[in-house]
């Protein structure tokens, strides 16, 4: 079974975040783009979904303002998994950033 877990090392995220786009080449072609991506992460707040220690894919917050950010879901696995696993994402990141206010 499937582990989810905060990242907080920043080259740990670069690396899942690396090895996910890279298992993406219809979506992330050109080097430039990867490169680009990876940095940001690596500032980001980020969850990983890991089998066995390989990953699975990724959530990321990218916080616009104190009220709004997105969520950057990326994955190579099946879709009802990621369905769930964000639907875990989402509120844990918001409540890390203070952003559930409720």
């Amino acid at each position: 079974m499937g582990e989810l877990r905060e990242i907080l090392d920043p080259g740990e995220k670069a690396a899942v975040c690396d090895a996910t786009l890279r298992a993406l080449p219809d979506w992330f072609g050109s080097e430039e783009s990867i490169v680009e991506y990876v940095a940001q992460a690596r500032a980001m707040p980020f969850y990983a979904a890991f089998d066995g220690g390989a990953p699975l894919g990724f959530a990321a917050l990218k916080a616009h303002s104190p009220y709004a950010a997105e969520i950057e879901l990326l994955r190579n696995f099946n879709f009802a998994r990621a369905s769930a696993e964000n639907a875990f994402c989402r509120p844990l990141a918001c409540k890390r950033q203070d952003l559930l206010r409720n």
